[in-house]
C-alpha cells in the first residue's frame, strides 16, 4: 500500500518519509508503526484510532509489538498502568463526552477550583 523510502530516527520515535500520505507532514513524514499497521490492515487508520506499542518500545515497530486502539482505550490503557483512574465526563452545553483523570476534574464531592470558589466568596 505504501511505499517507505526512508526513515529516520527523531526522538523516541521512527519517521518514515511517505510524501503521497494524505497524513504526511509538509517535509513528506509519517509516524513509521502508522504506515507498518496501515500496510498490514490494508487501510488508512480512522481518525480515532490510535498504534499502541505492547511492549513500550516506540521504535519496535514489529506488526506483533504493535495494536490498533480508540484514543479514548489507549488512554485508559495507560492511565490504569500507571494506578491512575479516569471519569468519563459529559459537557452540559454541547453534550461531548471526554476523559479525564479523577484529580484533574472538579466534579469530584468536596473538590472545587480555586477560581470558582473565588467567585462564590465574592458573591456573597
Amino acid at each position: 500500500m505504501w511505499k517507505v523510502r526512508r526513515v529516520i530516527d527523531k526522538g523516541e520515535d521512527n519517521y518514515a518519509l511517505v510524501p503521497e500520505h494524505p497524513r504526511a507532514t509538509k517535509q513528506g513524514y509519517v509516524l513509521e508503526h502508522r504506515i507498518v499497521i496501515e500496510n498490514y490492515l490494508g487501510r488508512l487508520l480512522n481518525p480515532g484510532e490510535v498504534v499502541h506499542h505492547k511492549n513500550g518500545n516506540k521504535k519496535d515497530n514489529r506488526i506483533e509489538n504493535l495494536e490498533v486502539m480508540s484514543n479514548s482505550d489507549h488512554v485508559r490503557h495507560h492511565h490504569y498502568e500507571h494506578g491512575k483512574r479516569m471519569v468519563v465526563l459529559k459537557c452540559p452545553d454541547c453534550g461531548v463526552i471526554f476523559e479525564r483523570r479523577k484529580g484533574q476534574t472538579f466534579l469530584q464531592k468536596g473538590s472545587i477550583p480555586a477560581a470558582l470558589r473565588s467567585a462564590e466568596a465574592n458573591s456573597r
